[in-house]
Order: C-alpha cells, then sequence, then structure tokens
C-alpha cells in the first residue's frame, strides 16, 4: 500500500527522471509497478481499456504533480491513474477530482448517416520536437475501435490545436452515445493501435451523443407573449451563464452554453420525444434525473421566466407552461428543429388594481392573488385602511367586524438589470345587502326562498326553503349579493284562508242557474268549472248537469270551489235530450261529437267558438238527423273545427227548434299549441281521459289538482303515442294534466274538466 508521503516522493522522483536528474532504472528499484506514474483511459472495457487487456497507457514528460502538467499531452491538464478504470460515463480516470478529458470541450455535430467527421482538439507540445495525434471513433456503435474508425495528425512543437478527419467509414449508427479514443505521443509506432503503452505523452476517453441538431433563443420575453419581437427582445449581453440541456430515457444526452445574444444549439435524437430544459446551473453530459437529482430551472436572480415557443421567431404561442421546459420530436426523416425558444423577463410588481371583498369574508387572503400580472419575490406595506389583520411578510390579509377600504403596495426590488417597480392593490369592503318584502299567499300555499348562485338560516347555492305559515323569516343568501357577496332576504309572509262560499241554484224550463250568495262584492271574482273568472256572482242558461263553482279573493289570489247541480225533475221537457258532448284535437284541426237520446222539434245545432269563454262566434250548423226534428232513438253528430286558434279554444252547441227556441250545451275546452301536438280529450270528462300525441312516447304523464298536489302517474312506453286514465273517481273540477319527457323538461300543461 502506498501512503500519501511515498505518493508524494514518487512525484518528485518521476520528475527528476523526466527532467534526466535520476537513473529511471533506480526509480524501478525502489517502488513496485502499482505507483500512479502512468496516464490510462477510462472507456468501457470492450475497448480494452485495463493493463490486463492491454489497455492504452502512457508515461507522461516533465510531469508536474501540483500543476497536472505535463510538456506533451491533450488538452491543458492530465492526472494519472494505477491503471485504466472503465465505465459507461468515460470519467473514472478523474480521480483527483479534475477532469483531466479536456482536449475537447463539445463534440461537433455528428447525425446519423454521416460518413465523413472531423474534431479540432487542443494540445500541448513543449518538447521541443514534432509529435503525433491518433484517435479511433465508434461509429458503428459495435463496441470495439476498427481500422475504419482510425484517423491520425502530426503535433508540431509549440502547436496548441490539431484536428482530425475521417471519411469513407460506414453510415453512422443511429442516435444514442458513440465513444472515442485519441493518444498523443512523440513516437507514431507507439500509439498506431488504441492499445498498449506508449513512453511519452496521453490518452483520453469521451463519451458523446449522436443527434440531430435543435436551437433556438433565449430572449428578454419583455411583453410576456412568448414570441420574440424583432430588434426590441433579443439579449446582448446575458443576466447570468446559461446552459441548454437535452433530456431523454432520464439523463442529459446533450448540453450547450447559451450565447451572449441568447442563441443556443445542441442535439436531440430522431424517433423519440425529447425536453430540452434551461438551467443557470451546469450539469455534465450523462447526469441522471430522479427524485433527489433534478435539473434546477430556477432563472436568474431578479428574472422570471415567461414560457416557451415552438413556433419560431414572431409566430405561434407558447406551451403555457413556463416552466423552463420545452417538449421536442424529431420524426425519423426529420434533420433539425430551429426556433425552440425561451423567454426571461425581470420580475415586476404588476400594475394598479382593486378588489372588492365581502364583508363577511373571513379567511386569510393572499395579497398578491390581487395582483394577477405581478411575480413573487416582492415585498408588501400598508398605505391606508384599518380593521384588517395584515402580515407583511407573508403578504396576507384578513377582514375584521370593523374592517374599511384599504390600500397596499408591492414593490419588487431591482437588480443590476433590472429596474425595481411597484403597485398598488385598493381592498374595497362591501357591506351585505339586506332585502325586505312582504308577501301574502292564500291557505294550502307556500312562499319559497331559493339562492341563485329559513327563522334565520344560510342557503348556499341553488338551494331552497319554502314557509306555509305566516310570520318573519331572515334568511342568508350565500354568494348571491352584488360584489359576490352574501345578501339576506327578510321576508314578511301573511296567510290568508280561503272565503267560505253560498251557493244557490234553481232550474226552469230546459235550463237553470248558479247563483252565488256568500262572499259577493268588490274583491271577488267567479268561475264555472274554472274557465273564465267574471265579476257577476250569477250564472244562467246552463243545461242540467252537476257544475264545480269557483270564487277568487281577487287580491289574495285565494280560491275556494264549491259543487252545484241543475235539476230536471222541475223543469218541462227539454227538445233535445243530449248524452254526450266532446271535443279533441284530432290532428291539425279539433274534433266535437255529440249524441241525443231523443229530439222534439229540432231544427238542428249551432256551433259556437269561444277564446276567452265569454265572446262567442259560429263556426257552423249541423242540422238535426231527425225526421221533421223528431227522434226517439240515438244520433250521432260530428263537426270538425279547421282552423283552431292558438290557445283556449272553448266549444258549445246552441241548439235550435223550429219554432226558434235556443238552449245551449256545456262548454268544451280544448288547448292548443303550435309547441306541441299532444291532445288531451274529452274535455270536460266523465270517465275515461285519452292522452294523444306523436311527442307522447317515452313521457311520464301526471295529474295535479288545483291546489298543485299530484294524483296520478303514468309512464308512457316508448312505442306507444297515446295514453287512457280512468278519472271515474276524482271529484267534479278543474285539473292539469302535465306531460314531462326523460329530463324532466314539460312537454306540454293542459287543464281539463271533470263533469
Amino acid at each position: 500500500m502506498i501512503t500519501k508521503f511515498m505518493q508524494n516522493t514518487l512525484e518528485r522522483i518521476v520528475t527528476k527522471v523526466q527532467s534526466g536528474l535520476l537513473a529511471a532504472g533506480l526509480l524501478l528499484t525502489m517502488f513496485t509497478a502499482t505507483a500512479q506514474t502512468r496516464d490510462y483511459g477510462d472507456a468501457p472495457n470492450s475497448y480494452a481499456t485495463t493493463t490486463a487487456g492491454s489497455g492504452p497507457s502512457h508515461l507522461p514528460v516533465a510531469y508536474n504533480a501540483v500543476a497536472k502538467t505535463a510538456a506533451l499531452m491533450l488538452g491543458s491538464r492530465i492526472d494519472l491513474e494505477a491503471d485504466g478504470i472503465p465505465g459507461t460515463l468515460a470519467t473514472g480516470d478523474d480521480t483527483d477530482d479534475m477532469d483531466d478529458e479536456d482536449a475537447i470541450t463539445r463534440f461537433p455535430l455528428l447525425i446519423p448517416g454521416a460518413t465523413s467527421y472531423s474534431v479540432t482538439l487542443t494540445v500541448t507540445n513543449t518538447t521541443g520536437t514534432a509529435a503525433t495525434v491518433t484517435g479511433w471513433i465508434d461509429f458503428n456503435k459495435s463496441g470495439t475501435f476498427e481500422a475504419g474508425e482510425f484517423a491520425t495528425a502530426t503535433v508540431a512543437s509549440g502547436a496548441t490545436t490539431v484536428t482530425l478527419s475521417w471519411s469513407g467509414f460506414p453510415a453512422v449508427a443511429n442516435f444514442g452515445y458513440i465513444y472515442a479514443r485519441f493518444r498523443i505521443a512523440a513516437n507514431a509506432a507507439e500509439i498506431a493501435l488504441p492499445t498498449g503503452a506508449a513512453s511519452t505523452g496521453e490518452v483520453e476517453d469521451h463519451r458523446f451523443f449522436i443527434g440531430r441538431p435543435v436551437s433556438g433563443t433565449v430572449f428578454n420575453d419583455l411583453d410576456r407573449n412568448t414570441r420574440i419581437n424583432a430588434g426590441t427582445e433579443t439579449f446582448t449581453a446575458l443576466p447570468a451563464p446559461l446552459y441548454v440541456y437535452t433530456v431523454n430515457g432520464g439523463a442529459i444526452v446533450d448540453s450547450a452554453h447559451v450565447a451572449a445574444n441568447g442563441a443556443y444549439a445542441l442535439r436531440a435524437p430522431a424517433g423519440l420525444g425529447s425536453t430540452i430544459e434551461l438551467s443557470t446551473v451546469q450539469y455534465p453530459i450523462g447526469y441522471v434525473i430522479n427524485a433527489s437529482n433534478i435539473i434546477d430551472h430556477t432563472p436568474p436572480a431578479g428574472w422570471v421566466t415567461t414560457g416557451e415557443n415552438v413556433s419560431g421567431t414572431n409566430t405561434g404561442n407558447g406551451d403555457l407552461s413556463p416552466d423552463g421546459i420545452l417538449s421536442v420530436s424529431l420524426p425519423n426523416g426529420t434533420t433539425s428543429l430551429a426556433g425552440r425558444n425561451f423567454g426571461i423577463t425581470c420580475k415586476r410588481a404588476g400594475t394598479n388594481s382593486s378588489a372588492d371583498i365581502c364583508a363577511s369574508e373571513t379567511s386569510v387572503m393572499l395579497l398578491l392573488g390581487f395582483l394577477p400580472d405581478a411575480d413573487n419575490g416582492g415585498t408588501w406595506s400598508q398605505l391606508t385602511g384599518s380593521g384588517i389583520n395584515f402580515n407583511a411578510a407573508a403578504g396576507t390579509i384578513q377582514l375584521t367586524s370593523t374592517a374599511t377600504t384599504s390600500t397596499y403596495q408591492y414593490t419588487m426590488p431591482g437588480t443590476t438589470d433590472c429596474a425595481p417597480s411597484s403597485s398598488v392593490v385598493t381592498i374595497v369592503v362591501r357591506a351585505i345587502p339586506v332585502h325586505y318584502q312582504s308577501i301574502t299567499i292564500c291557505e294550502g300555499q307556500s312562499v319559497c326562498i331559493t339562492n341563485p348562485g329559513g327563522s334565520s338560516r344560510i342557503l348556499q347555492a341553488a338551494e331552497t326553503v319554502c314557509y306555509t305559515t305566516s310570520g318573519v323569516y331572515s334568511d342568508t343568501l350565500v354568494g348571491a349579493g352584488q360584489y359576490g357577496c352574501d345578501s339576506i332576504v327578510v321576508t314578511t309572509l301573511t296567510v290568508v284562508p280561503p272565503p267560505a262560499l253560498t251557493v244557490t241554484h234553481a232550474s226552469c224550463t230546459g235550463v237553470g242557474s248558479i247563483a252565488i250568495t256568500s262572499p259577493t262584492g268588490a274583491g271577488y271574482t267567479y268561475s264555472i268549472n274554472n274557465i273564465t273568472y267574471q265579476s257577476t256572482p250569477e250564472f244562467k242558461n246552463l243545461l242540467p248537469g252537476t257544475y264545480t263553482v269557483y270564487v277568487k279573493n281577487s287580491a289574495a289570489s285565494c280560491v275556494t270551489s264549491a259543487s252545484a247541480t241543475i235539476l230536471t225533475t222541475t223543469c218541462t221537457s227539454l227538445p233535445v235530450s243530449m248524452t254526450s258532448f266532446d271535443a279533441y284535437k284530432k290532428g291539425n284541426t279539433v274534433a266535437l261529437t255529440w249524441t241525443t237520446a231523443t229530439e222534439q222539434n229540432n231544427k238542428g245545432f249551432v256551433v259556437e267558438r269561444s277564446a276567452d269563454g265569454i265572446s262567442w262566434k259560429t263556426i257552423g250548423t249541423v242540422n238535426s238527423q231527425a225526421i221533421n226534428g223528431n227522434s226517439n232513438t240515438k244520433l250521432e253528430y260530428s263537426y270538425t273545427d279547421k282552423l283552431p286558434v292558438t290557445g283556449n279554444n272553448f266549444y258549445r252547441l246552441k241548439q235550435i227548434d223550429f219554432d226558434s227556441r235556443t238552449v245551449y250545451s256545456q262548454a268544451q275546452l280544448v288547448t292548443w299549441s303550435n309547441g306541441h301536438n299532444i291532445s288531451v280529450y274529452p274535455n270536460p270528462v266523465t270517465y275515461e281521459l285519452t292522452i294523444e300525441g306523436a311527442e307522447l312516447k317515452g313521457s311520464h304523464v301526471r295529474i295535479f289538482n288545483a291546489m298543485g298536489q299530484q294524483l296520478h302517474l303514468v309512464t308512457v312506453q316508448s312505442n306507444d303515442n297515446f295514453v287512457r286514465i280512468n278519472v271515474s273517481k276524482l271529484t267534479g273540477g278543474v285539473y292539469y294534466i302535465t306531460v314531462t319527457d326523460n329530463n324532466n323538461k314539460v312537454i306540454t300543461n293542459q287543464k281539463f274538466f271533470k263533469k
């Protein structure tokens, strides 16, 4: 084992031997062959690197162990080893924590398919005589140096560079790492092969990357649009040294030092995706990237990364991720990529801004969040205001119950290359709006408060609360007010019971009348079968039958209903005994059908239509089928209204005697809408209600009473276009049919009357 003292003594003796001051034979008798007196290679051992494999070695001339120099060497430094140290990175012989493989800083571009190549080496020759340099590059990546991969040149005494050139070798293998070996010696015969010992000089093994060129610019992106603005955003001097790396397969495969004007050029593999990454830190080629080893993309002090651009100068947009990383891909056949640019610029404090903050906000807020165009790294100070907890170090605020409008200044310090800047954020504290409302509803109804975005409660966005009893309610609607603040709705609710209803009815020759005796007077309106409300409390010329009478409190819209029947027992016989009268949609028309059991002195029927149940007009006539107007058998009649109006269509029959007496039937309603084609008939209905139409397929049919309570639900099969519902058990009155699709969208909403 050689101690440090022995090693230092050895180095002094070797220097004297090389200077002719001590006989070499004496040296060999003093130390064994394991002393570090020679220079070895460090390529993988398939290239014959170790002594056991006859690897290359050199005895330096006039070696200076302190300065690590010799009179004949590659580059400007040399260190010594005890043997070759093979390794994948070809850096194993750096035993003195120095890189003595300094003849080449960066290999010229070598692309797949090339058959010629040149490399210029830096050399040192102060021996006073010429020397020789030889080199091998494993162009075909076979793992050995072959005869066709050899080049040589003479190095004159005093020369500092030498160029080796290759030509006529087989086409360069596809992208990836390849190895090179260079040797310099005074005796050319000693270095005619990549192996064996030489009595002078040095050997260097290198690994470098075959790829295709990628170039671009690091520019001063003043307007932060990730594009170079010609003539205004290029550098003349960088704020700090910058480096660009090609990363592939989890390691750096090539690197470039960014020029003073921001330009760079390096290599990337064809046929694979890689990343081009910007850094202020210099890393070696082969640097493995993992969780503990990463590339530092921090821009120079006082600067910020603004993005990357893949489209070239003055065109395209950035990759929207300002992180100093740019993805690139060279498909097979692509010879090069240009205009792969990086943007950096001075940090800035942004522009003045204002923010509306709700007085109810209690969270800790980051002030920088109110400056979307500002960069991190500045300092905060408060200018005006009170009632806000301000943390200058963290750059945060938190409102208190006494918060007032406040202003804060953000200051970005300057650097050698960047001027200082500042901006002001104004925090405007907004009060919670309160809305008061007084609502009157009828008993059985409800009023609902919905947060669009109960006693006191908080409603989140889209939440609803309903009230049915009288009282005062305060509801906080979260985020529903102006500026996105909470708002408060205070509701004073009055519930009005429906009016009591007293009805009398009378019969006379063939027709009857119904009178509402209580309540009457101003503020009330009246209706039979809920068709049309009128101000008078009496209905005349009614055929015998059962009717539902409604009275409405106009101020509160409260409705009460009662049943009334027109009897026939005390009436003289009617000229026509009508057993049915129906009206329903049929295609684009309305079909009217009616049936008589007996007729006496009947001339015929006049068909009348009304849009409001008050004003009527004749739309057709139908003659009696009875002989001489008299019949004791069932007779059936029909009429088609080919031009119904949009909205309500009320129909009634006026029966006319030969002696000009007239009697009116009950009215039938058909609601017509151009938005759908669904018919509901007969209307009024006694036993079975039919709903028909193409849009009915796969829908849901619901029946509601006048209070909005669901009484019936039918789901229609997807291949059916009609449904029949037995309504015989419903009490007389008004009801509603609602048809919805599978998305709960209303197709139609129609009214019908149960006799």
